[in-house]
């Protein structure tokens, strides 16, 4: 069974990471966000302009320099009025945001919330139908501060991962 610092090397590796959780674990989440030290973005946001805005904060010592890798952009907070463009344009934002992270030491979390848990990628609901399939690690936040590996592109799936 895989540990939390395992499961912080394997996401280190993976440029885009899904992270699905049902609203009862909503403080789960945030638990679990808080402990990687990520920074929230929107679906609007720019790596150019990220980087940029760092560095001369650096530069001019006004703020250090932001000290994490990890960048989490929330779904829920995108507004659609139909599904089936919400899974095309979800899918076409995560493919932009895949090809500037690549280039930079950042990795992007996904988090959206699911209708019920499940550990079956056939059944994911159709929130997250669409970044599943760019994810490299799909992981699902249950009850009791768990983690489960639904997708790895590098092979291997663990359950209970405490955090």
């Amino acid at each position: 069974m895989m540990n939390f610092i395992e499961l912080l090397d394997l996401m280190s590796e993976s440029p885009i990471i899904l992270a699905g959780y049902s609203f009862k674990n909503e403080r789960a989440k945030d638990t679990f966000l808080k402990k990687v030290n990520a920074i929230d973005i929107n679906k609007d946001f720019n790596f150019k302009k990220f980087n940029r805005a760092n560095k001369i904060n650096v530069l001019l010592d006004s703020e250090e320099k932001i000290d994490t890798k990890y960048l989490v952009l929330d779904l829920n907070l995108i507004p659609y009025n139909d599904s089936n463009l919400r899974i095309e344009s979800t899918r076409r934002i995560l493919e932009n945001l895949r090809s500037d992270i690549i280039r930079t030491r950042y990795r992007l979390i996904v988090v959206s919330a699911m209708n019920r848990y499940t550990s079956n990628l056939s059944s994911i609901n159709a929130n997250l139908r669409g970044p599943i399939e760019v994810a490299d690690l799909g992981l699902i936040i249950n009850d009791s501060n768990k983690i489960d590996i639904i997708k790895n592109r590098r092979g291997y799936n663990s359950k209970g991962i405490a955090f």
